[in-house]
């Protein structure tokens, strides 16, 4: 093959430049691609247990309300003394001895006005020195009755006793928001990874089709040197070009290789061959900030959260009041006794009701100190809130600020994008008008690599525009918390807790590296249920 016959191929290459080429393997879409990250992701699946174990913390709180069922056996021998009334009114007997057997069943519970509320029957057997007076051998007594000690003013109320609840269940709301935000990095690291590795790859395809143009352009000044047309220098500034596009070719395969590598890693342990497709057409953006931040109050997780910190701190603050009160509580109790040589007959004695019992009466305390503990977690509450307002007033003014950056550079991407294209288009036209004149022998090996060169930079240009606007869009949805929406993966409360269960039945997750990780926050959730 002759010199110009070399040239000839180069310069169909040349006008061939801007066409994407098919690999043999065909890309992963964008979609298929994040469908893997959500299958595979480990870190994503860590945050599924976390939001499960905020769930159960809800139920635990609630737990506070469930009655419970009291049994209780006791057996106490005394032996007493009699002092000189005792002695006149027991007849003389020096000492007190009795051995008795106590059976309880009750029922306990905690209401949410905050009583404490107890139902329950009490048996006990007798058998003292007292009972030859009566000649009886022993003595079964039996009580049955309700008990309820009601706060009235500290620990009194619904929202004291539902506060942990309350507080649980915000806080179980808060690890909503924050999984849906680690969905929101994950997913957008895996975009951006995804979109990088379409740049190195086209970066990969620029490179080796320019170094097949200068090498096809070094061939043919070679011959022409060897016939005298050119000189020795524009041979050696060939030699040059030829050996600059092999060193960048060597780098942009050692990019292309981290990529690709960075990519994988957001699958997991999931082994995949990763190839990017081209970018579809950039969807039309809102334009408007107003919208846009607007948005960004009614999704964006991190403002949610702190939302939900702000009502958190209220219902401490609330119990944080009502704890500084000094503690008056109402005391009442309502039952029939019964008493009767056997057991049969002490139980059918309750039934008769013929000995009822009845007392009530109100309990007050007060710290002699003024209440520093109460006084002193008010404050602290007060302060709590008062920090969660600010710092929900401080990301406000950044997701503001955020916004109209983010807006700015989607815009000017996709502006420079457009002037990028058409510059290629114009430097091609004019590698094609100096490729003719070389044939024409009007131009100079020279002047064609200077205009290759250009041609090459301006591409990349519009390579960084097209990459940088998907980064931008990426940016904005962050902002507004639109991510998972746009995407069709924002998953319900219900769906993430089928999300959880099917994640241990197809055990992408070993039990023990679960449990271990349950086990790690084990003491935090019962510190803050």
């Amino acid at each position: 093959m002759s010199p110009r016959d070399k040239f000839t191929i180069a310069t169909a290459l040349c006008v061939l430049v801007l066409s994407p080429l098919e690999a043999a393997e065909g890309p992963a879409s964008l979609e298929s691609y994040l469908e893997s990250v959500l299958a595979y992701n480990e870190q994503l699946q860590v945050q599924i247990m976390d939001y499960e174990i905020s769930r159960q913390a809800v139920d635990g709180a609630r737990g506070a309300f469930e009655p419970e069922f009291v049994l209780r056996t006791q057996y106490d021998d005394t032996l007493r003394p009699n002092n000189a009334e005792e002695l006149r009114n027991l007849g003389g007997l020096p000492f007190y001895k009795q051995r008795s057997m106590l059976y309880s069943a009750a029922v306990e519970a905690l209401v949410p006005s905050g009583a404490r509320t107890r139902v329950g029957l009490d048996i006990r057997q007798l058998n003292n020195n007292l009972q030859p007076f009566r000649a009886v051998d022993h003595e079964w007594s039996s009580f049955v009755g309700l008990s309820i000690v009601q706060p009235l003013l500290k620990g009194a109320g619904k929202n004291v006793t539902l506060a942990a609840v309350r507080v649980a269940a915000l806080e179980s709301d808060q690890a909503y928001q924050e999984f849906r935000r680690q969905m929101m990095v994950i997913l957008v690291g895996s975009e951006v990874s995804y979109w990088n590795l379409y740049y190195a790859q086209e970066q990969l395809r620029f490179y080796e089709e320019s170094l097949h143009t200068v090498k096809a352009l070094a061939a043919d000044v070679e011959g022409q040197f060897s016939v005298g047309k050119v000189s020795e220098l524009e041979v050696l500034n060939a030699k040059v070009a030829v050996s600059g596009r092999e060193a960048q070719l060597a780098v942009a395969k050692q990019s292309l290789t981290e990529t690709v590598n960075m990519a994988s890693g957001f699958l997991g342990n999931e082994m995949v061959e990763l190839r990017a497709a081209a970018p579809n057409p950039s969807p039309a953006t809102e334009t408007d900030a107003g919208v846009c931040f607007e948005k960004a109050q009614r999704f964006n997780p991190e403002y949610l959260g702190r939302q939900r910190q702000i009502a958190i701190e209220t219902l401490r603050l609330d119990v944080a009041q009502n704890q500084g009160r000094p503690s008056l509580d109402f005391l009442g109790s309502f039952g029939v006794t019964g008493l009767s040589e056997n057991f049969a007959d002490a139980m059918s004695d309750l039934g008769q009701a013929q000995s009822p019992t009845w007392s009530v009466g109100v309990e007050l305390r007060v710290p002699l100190g003024g209440g520093k503990k109460g006084k002193s977690d008010v404050l602290t509450a007060s302060l709590r809130r008062k920090q969660a307002i600010r710092q929900l007033s401080v990301l406000r003014t950044q997701m503001r600020g955020a916004v109209e950056n983010a807006l700015f550079k989607v815009r000017s991407a996709q502006s420079n994008a457009l002037s990028f294209a058409k510059t290629t288009g114009l430097n091609q036209k004019l590698l094609d008008t100096e490729l003719e004149r070389l044939k024409a022998g009007k131009s100079s090996a020279g002047k064609i690599l200077e205009v290759e060169q250009a041609l090459f930079e301006v591409r990349n240009s519009e390579l960084e525009n097209l990459v940088g606007v998907q980064r931008f869009l990426l940016e904005l949805d962050v902002i507004m918390g639109t991510v998972l929406e746009k995407r069709g993966i924002e998953w319900t409360r219900a769906q993430l807790a089928t999300r959880t269960a099917s994640l241990f039945k197809q055990q992408h997750i070993a039990d023990d590296s679960v449990v271990a990780y349950r086990e790690s926050l084990d003491s935090l959730i019962q510190q803050n249920p």
